[in-house]
């Protein structure tokens, strides 16, 4: 009588679980058919979406700020159950829980270790974190099997520093999960529920609308784009600023609902600043908008980027690794000097000004969708490079 071979098995963790239900979900369904997969992190709302998928879930006392004792208590707790599972391999992203997460797979002899890199600190903008990340990834590189990139410019630094030496390595732009470009299309849209999105935030077929899509923290930008908007009103564009967003749990320098609609009073702007708050119908908010601007200081890649181009928007953003990556510059969008409020206005009153361009750009931007972001092709690019490691 012969015996089925046991299923090899995945760990994916992330410090929180919106991480894993934003960016991993797909990857993880789709490996579950060839693999056990299970999946890790703190504890929070996201995690009844994970379990919805029927996919083990395991909860770890785990936060963002890095020095929390918690944090290293679960090394610990971590590797004990890495070692029960007899785990084969631990794909990890964000800061804290690849750091938890290098150290319990190690002690507890996991083969490989992944490291997706989701996005480094800017030295210029975030000089404590870019130190804090040089010295810990000088240790802990030594026990990584593999490192996954979202931009070039991240993997090109990790190399220049010597954090790849004799490492695996991959590329790919949108990762994760890539974009769902049936539910991101212009042409599927549910025109009832965009006719009822604009009524119930006050939104007139004539209005000129640029959209904010992110979590609330100063690193996106958000007073920024309240200011922008300002601006624009006092150039005569008669414009209105959708925000969509929620703070994360353990954000750091969050901004709240409250503090917008305090911005927005202190600018005379309140009449244009519509916040909306965490959705799911993004689709149909990404369909009634004119422009997605995004003044982050930092993006990785910027999901948000993605998800715009595959509903034909074109972007106004700061420069920075994740819009050099995810915008083409005067194809799909603009790209302009990093603060340079002004220059935002400039761009977006171009495109207030042509239709056409819009249009141009939008369609560019669609094609480009279709060619790079569909989530086959990147989830089929991540089971490719975890089939190799795994047949090691």
């Amino acid at each position: 009588m012969g015996y089925e071979k046991s299923k090899k098995k995945i760990v994916f963790l992330t410090t929180i679980p919106d991480t894993l239900a934003n960016f991993y979900l797909p990857l993880a369904e789709k490996l579950s058919e060839e693999y056990e997969v299970m999946l890790a992190s703190s504890f929070g709302e996201a995690t009844q979406i994970i379990e919805n998928k029927n996919l083990r879930f395991e909860a770890f006392a785990l936060r963002r700020k890095i020095f929390w004792p918690g944090n290293f208590i679960s090394i610990f707790k971590m590797a004990k159950w890495m070692r029960k599972e007899k785990v084969d391999m631990v794909v990890m992203s964000t800061p804290v829980a690849a750091l938890v997460g290098r150290l319990a797979a190690f002690f507890s002899k996991v083969p490989i270790r992944v490291v997706d890199v989701r996005g480094l600190f800017p030295k210029e903008t975030h000089r404590r974190q870019y130190i804090l990340n040089n010295i810990t990834e000088r240790i802990l590189n030594k026990i990584t099997t593999w490192y996954n990139f979202i931009n070039k410019e991240d993997m090109k630094e990790y190399e220049e520093k010597g954090f790849l030496n004799g490492k695996g390595r991959a590329l790919i732009p949108c990762g994760g999960a890539g974009i769902n470009l049936s539910k991101f299309s212009p042409r599927n849209v549910d025109k009832m529920k965009v006719s009822r999105i604009k009524k119930e935030i006050g939104i007139k077929d004539s209005d000129f609308i640029v959209l904010f899509a992110g979590r609330l923290c100063e690193d996106k930008g958000i007073y920024d784009f309240i200011e922008i908007v300002k601006m624009l009103l006092d150039e005569g564009v008669v414009v209105k600023g959708i925000i969509a967003g929620g703070v994360l749990k353990g954000e750091r320098k969050p901004v709240f609902p409250n503090a917008i609609s305090k911005k927005a009073k202190e600018l005379g702007v309140s009449e244009n600043i519509v916040y909306i708050g965490l959705r799911n119908d993004m689709p149909e908010i990404f369909h009634i908008s004119d422009i997605l601007l995004l003044p982050s200081k930092r993006e990785g890649f910027g999901m948000v980027f993605a998800e715009a181009a595959a509903m034909g928007i074109p972007v106004v953003a700061y420069d920075n690794r994740g819009s050099r990556t995810a915008v083409r510059d005067k194809l799909t969008g603009y790209i302009v000097p990093q603060g340079d409020k002004a220059a935002m206005v400039k761009a977006i009153k171009k495109l207030y000004s042509s239709r056409e361009e819009m249009v141009e750009m939008g369609d560019m931007a669609r094609a480009i969708a279709e060619e790079e972001y569909s989530s086959e092709k990147v989830i089929n690019k991540y089971i490719k490079n975890y089939e190799v490691l795994l047949r090691r």
